[in-house]
């Protein structure tokens, strides 16, 4: 009987540990739902950051190749600004050369 007496008090007190550490572990639960959340929020802001990177990685790529072409086009019109100014400085020297023979020629 005593041997009896002493199995329940030990598995009352088992059974009391138990329920304390129980209790302890329930707001865990909690946690772990909450921390469960927040990791599916963080994934979705992960995936879509990703997504966001790539649409901005294309839009540079495609500023980039607009850029460059603008950037050729500058300088094939700095050429041919070029050219005109030559041609123009050519004029203007003929045209001073043929003055100059002019007034040499009325004197």
């Amino acid at each position: 009987m005593t041997k009896l007496c002493d199995d329940i008090c030990r598995l009352r007190r088992d059974r009391e540990l138990l329920q304390t550490k129980l209790k302890k572990i329930e707001p865990l639960q909690g946690k772990v739902l909450q921390l469960k959340k927040e990791l599916s929020e963080t994934e979705r802001n992960t995936t879509e950051a990703l997504r966001l990177a790539e649409v901005a990685k294309d839009e540079v790529a495609a500023h980039h190749t607009t850029t460059n072409q603008w950037k050729k086009r500058a300088a094939e019109l700095e050429l041919e600004n070029k050219r005109y100014k030559d041609m123009l400085e050519r004029q203007a020297n003929a045209v001073r050369s043929t003055q100059t023979l002019q007034l040499n020629i009325l004197r």
